[in-house]
């Protein structure tokens, strides 16, 4: 594990995200409980024995998240090496996270906005409601920032107010409604690279 920590950093300075000073903590306590393990150790167990003990130091499932994150991406790296470093990463779970936030905007509202909305605008509001993207994150959204197969749409700096980029992982009624625009996507607009197609109603 010491071995290929490194590469998130270089990752990240290469690709001059703005969020290493995140990233670098999540390794930290990555190696609080990973540091001199060689990597054929790290199981998929062994990876729920981490979540189970940050849970127990009061970590929310957001911020181990962030972590798991981190730790799938540096067997990423080491996988993408010549020679590869690791040849069969362990699967890294994700947790569920709170659902959207209450406030005056409540779900029964939300349900009522999305039968009124044509068609087209429904995947707007779907992505909006779950997320708490903005408006230009949205339309902006690529297929390049989303991956159904790790369920998660990951942001990239340049594209988000805060200039930091950001991980949001898919589940329920949001990874349906991407699902769905990316099977509109293959059978209707093959050459579209955004999520939320701008088409206008009848098109």
């Amino acid at each position: 594990y010491d071995d290929l920590r490194d590469l998130l950093i270089n990752d990240y300075k290469i690709r001059g995200r703005r969020s290493l000073d995140r990233a670098e903590l999540s390794l930290k306590h990555l190696g609080s409980f990973f540091s001199g393990m060689k990597v054929v150790d790290i199981t998929s167990s062994v990876i729920e024995d981490y979540i189970l003990s940050r849970k127990k130091s009061g970590a929310s499932n957001g911020t181990i998240n962030r972590e798991l994150s981190a730790l799938n991406r540096i067997f990423t790296l080491a996988r993408r090496q010549t020679p590869p470093k690791v040849m069969n990463p362990p699967f890294v779970t994700k947790l569920k996270e709170s659902g959207p936030r209450q406030g005056f905007f409540e779900h029964d509202d939300y349900l009522r906005l999305l039968d009124a909305l044509p068609e087209y605008l429904k995947p707007v509001l779907t992505i909006a409601y779950f997320t708490g993207m903005r408006k230009s994150e949205i339309l902006n959204l690529q297929w390049c920032h989303t991956n159904l197969t790790e369920k998660k749409i990951a942001l990239p700096a340049e594209m988000t107010k805060s200039g930091e980029g950001r991980e949001i992982f898919l589940a329920g009624a949001l990874y349906d409604c991407i699902s769905a625009q990316w099977n509109i996507r293959k059978s209707q607009y093959p050459d579209c690279l955004r999520v939320c197609f701008e088409v206008l109603p009848g098109a």
